[in-house]
């Protein structure tokens, strides 16, 4: 599998209100499926925010890479996130 890293910028405010409001929203009850280990990042940065904003994101590709989730939102969160093109 290829692994591709790049570095941006968000404050955990935005990527809740850009990324997870929306990914809980479209997928309803099915959320906890896919993300139940892996808890949003609790509000104000408290120890352990990265760690669980790491786990928050492996499993947000899951639910990409099996296509949970509407194109339009994929195209969202890839434009919030700045994903490079190969």
């Amino acid at each position: 599998s290829l692994t591709q890293q790049w570095q941006v910028e968000r404050r955990l405010a935005h990527i809740r209100s850009l990324m997870h409001d929306p990914v809980k929203r479209e997928l309803g009850s099915a959320y906890n499926l896919y993300f139940f280990a892996s808890h949003f990042a609790s509000r104000g940065g408290p120890p352990g925010t990265s760690a669980c904003l790491g786990s928050w994101l492996a499993a947000l590709s899951v639910v990409i890479n099996v296509k949970a989730i509407s194109p339009a939102l994929v195209a969202s969160i890839m434009r919030v996130m700045e994903i490079p093109f190969p």
